[in-house]
């Protein structure tokens, strides 16, 4: 008679498992969205890991922007990689963000990340001169009324994580224009509220 060996899981293996695990049951039923499929789902996908994992609450001091800005980043880097996340596999989905979590050293960090990234892209978009589409050049403007959509969707979602205290979607509005100026972007942002967290974080 022959006995197979269970593998004996390290408390991280372990842990990876879990996550994965919990992305790809995320990642196989997304919700119906309107507008840009990867700013809500990483908004969505963060909040419900967050339940999955048992974190109840994240940290309230704030990071840097330079550490913020390489949050995000590392997010573009190693989960979204210029793709729809909800046109990929749950599993590779799971693998992406297993390969995030271990990149910025935990899940706690992980979902700061994922919020910060939705508040920091998510407005960024609404100050960009141009979006991707299938126009003849590739690129059709924004207009203002999009600009204002965008930003209203991105201050709900700011002003309900911060009722449920969590202060990382408004802190990624805050690093929106440093994001910008790293990569570049040519930036439309006279028309934006002065009361908004995108000029600075008031008390910091």
């Amino acid at each position: 008679m022959t006995t197979t060996e269970v593998p004996v899981l390290t408390k991280k293996e372990k842990a990876s498992d879990d996550l994965e695990g919990a992305v790809q049951t995320i990642a196989f039923n997304w919700p119906h969205v309107v507008g840009d499929p990867n700013v809500q789902d990483v908004l969505y996908l963060a909040y419900s890991l967050q339940g999955a994992l048992g974190i109840r609450e994240l940290p309230h001091r704030l990071a840097s922007k330079k550490s913020g800005v390489s949050w995000v980043e590392s997010v573009d880097r190693h989960l979204i990689q210029g793709n729809i996340l909800r046109f990929l596999s749950p599993e590779e989905v799971g693998a992406r963000v297993s390969a995030l979590s271990h990149a910025l050293r935990g899940q706690t960090r992980l979902l700061q990340a994922l919020c910060t990234w939705f508040g920091t892209i998510g407005m960024a978009k609404c100050t960009r001169t141009h979006y991707n589409s299938h126009a003849p050049t590739g690129k059709t403007p924004y207009t203002q009324e999009e600009r204002w959509i965008g930003f209203y969707i991105v201050q709900l979602a700011w002003k309900q994580a911060l009722v449920a205290g969590n202060p990382w979607v408004k802190f990624g509005v805050s690093i929106a224009n440093a994001l910008s100026r790293s990569r570049g972007d040519e930036i439309v942002d006279r028309w934006v509220p002065k009361s908004s967290p995108y000029w600075g974080l008031r008390g910091r």
